[in-house]
């Protein structure tokens, strides 16, 4: 399986801070196969990396947070060649940040990283930009697409 050079690493806290009540929250999932993402919809991922409080629904793609906190998101992905990836963070449909990306004759790859305040309930989930169709590369041997989270510290800690 190729993968771009990446690497992060977050800190959950100490295991003295959780309990049944308040276990960790993380997430990391992607997806092995082509598609396009029609504009306002979310991208779809296909395999569970790790999913501890399962949060993250596959179907939708959409992640809900179970406890208030703060959580960090890292989002990456890689064009078909010579076609455009443009895709919007949202929380609770509010628009948050982007990745851009496109190259001529070439595959174009974007990530972002961001760290944001969630309340129990609030959903988080990667839609194409309005008005855009974002091609997304993927096959079984090459997994660029990737949405990956933490709960970083709970509003209980």
């Amino acid at each position: 399986m190729l993968k771009e050079n990446t690497f992060t690493g977050v800190e959950l806290g100490s295991q003295f801070l959780y309990s049944e009540e308040h276990g960790a929250i993380a997430f990391s999932a992607t997806s092995s196969h082509n598609q396009n993402v029609l504009e306002n919809t979310t991208v779809k991922y296909h395999t569970k990396l790790v999913d501890d409080g399962d949060s993250l629904n596959l179907s939708s793609g959409v992640f809900t947070a179970q406890s208030s906190g703060y959580y960090m998101f890292h989002l990456f992905s890689t064009s078909r060649q010579h076609e455009e990836l443009w895709l919007d963070l949202r929380q609770n449909g509010a628009y948050v940040c982007s990745i851009y990306g496109f190259t001529e004759f070439d595959w174009a790859s974007a990530g972002n990283s961001v760290i944001l305040h969630l309340s129990s309930g609030d959903n988080v989930g990667f839609y194409s930009r309005p008005g855009h169709e974002s091609h997304l590369f993927g096959s079984a041997d090459h997994v660029f697409t990737t949405f990956s989270g933490a709960q970083l510290v709970s509003d209980f800690d």
